[in-house]
């Protein structure tokens, strides 16, 4: 663990590239930036467009204007790292890790292709870069926010094409290993995906795996979960994830037993967020910010999260926030109650077509689900969140009693 941040708040990054909050700082070029992204596509690039194609924490995305009539073309350029040796190796490891993680993918009109690199941070323009196809559409959140556009959106077209997306997501071969996707040059000049270690020590109390199992990726995330403030929790935080750990075990061992397969390991898009889902004339057009991770099938699969009212979403639980609600999606993306049922049988039906595992790890592993993502939230929601995970660790416990009850 770093002693150090390895980047800053992205609108206050140092960068020339940096994107100014919420994008406001139109792109920024130089001679040298253009001389050599066309050695490296070997196609001449003589400007890049006026407006931001989009942004995030770390990169930014350019649109080269190209001389030529070739195929649209974007240059992704990790700006937010400081100028230490970590921040620079920080910057290094994500720039191929996203490189590694498309490559893994293979050959998708969903996904970008990666046309050149360079990642190293001293190289002629300051920073990591890829330099990739464009994908057509903008994404679904400022879908929602161009009236012309949302009015024309129709959930009931999009929902089973993102289905069938991420079920076919299932085809792609993976080690028997549970962790993240990390770029690796070995002695090759090339980059390989290898399954690494997970990292996120905003979350994890230091990294852990991989793991050769489920049930001892089940056990780490639970125990290694970090909270920043004890006393704010008002909750036995400790006994709390003791119980977990007794819950998950009483959990995964069913699905062991329905079905192997259940298990397998399968990749999955770690933040397929509104931003990240691109949207083409009222139809799902790709995705982008490809992170993977490796989990089993039934931590793979899910719904989603703007058609979702299970989990922490549910209102007996998102009740006890201090706000009165769970939600990190843009209120506008949220169909009414009823659509929503609708739209998550709809959802479930694609997969099922595309990838009848998919569907069976959709419903199968609802429960692990909601209680992996609650301790994912306890970062972003705050401490709020134990007293719904409480209450919902006691009636997923209850409904187990019950069950075994009945079974006698």
């Amino acid at each position: 663990m770093s002693a150090e941040p390895t980047y800053d708040p992205y609108w206050t990054a140092e960068s020339l590239y940096c994107p100014g909050q919420n994008g406001s700082r139109p792109p920024v070029f130089t001679d040298a930036m253009l001389k050599y992204f066309s050695a490296v596509l070997q196609r001449k690039v003589i400007a890049v467009q006026d407006s931001l194609v989009g942004h995030g924490v770390y990169n930014v995305v350019y649109g080269l204007v190209i001389e030529d009539d070739g195929p649209d073309c974007v240059a992704r350029i990790c700006y937010n790292f400081k100028d230490t040796d970590e921040g620079r190796k920080f910057a290094r490891d994500m720039t191929e890790t996203d490189v590694a993680c498309i490559a893994l993918i293979g050959q998708n009109p969903l996904i970008h292709v990666v046309l050149g690199y360079d990642t190293d941070p001293k190289n002629p323009i300051g920073a990591p870069f890829i330099l990739q196809s464009r994908l057509q559409g903008i994404n679904l959140l400022n879908t929602a926010y161009d009236t012309a556009r949302w009015e024309a959106f129709d959930y009931h077209v999009f929902i089973p094409e993102l289905a069938t997306a991420f079920a076919q997501l299932f085809d792609v071969d993976l080690p028997p290993r549970i962790g993240e996707v990390v770029g690796d040059r070995g002695e090759q000049a090339s980059i390989s995906p290898i399954i690494g270690p997970f990292q996120d020590c905003d979350v994890y109390s230091g990294p852990g795996g991989p793991f050769a199992s489920a049930e001892d990726y089940l056990h780490w995330r639970i125990t290694a979960t970090k909270w920043r403030d004890f006393d704010g929790a008002n909750v036995d935080v400790q006994a709390l994830l003791d119980r977990l750990t007794v819950l998950a075990c009483r959990l995964l061992k069913p699905l062991s037993l329905l079905d192997p397969l259940l298990l397998s390991i399968r990749p999955v898009h770690l933040d397929p967020h509104d931003r990240n889902v691109l949207i083409h004339d009222g139809h799902f057009a790709g995705l982008v910010d490809w992170q993977i991770v490796s989990m089993p099938a039934f931590l793979a699969a899910e719904f989603p999260p703007y058609i979702r009212s299970d989990g922490m979403y549910e209102a007996r639980y998102a009740a006890l926030n201090e706000n009165g609600y769970i939600d990190y999606m843009n209120p506008r993306l949220r169909p009414p109650a009823e659509e929503a049922e609708v739209l998550c049988r709809a959802y479930s039906e694609a997969a099922a077509a595309a990838n009848p595992l998919y569907a069976k790890a959709l419903q199968k592993g609802r429960v692990l689900r909601q209680l992996i993502e609650w301790l994912d939230f306890v970062d972003w929601e705050g401490d709020f969140v134990w007293a719904g995970l409480e209450l919902w660790e006691a009636d997923q416990r209850s409904s187990l009693d019950r069950l075994e009850r009945e079974a006698v």
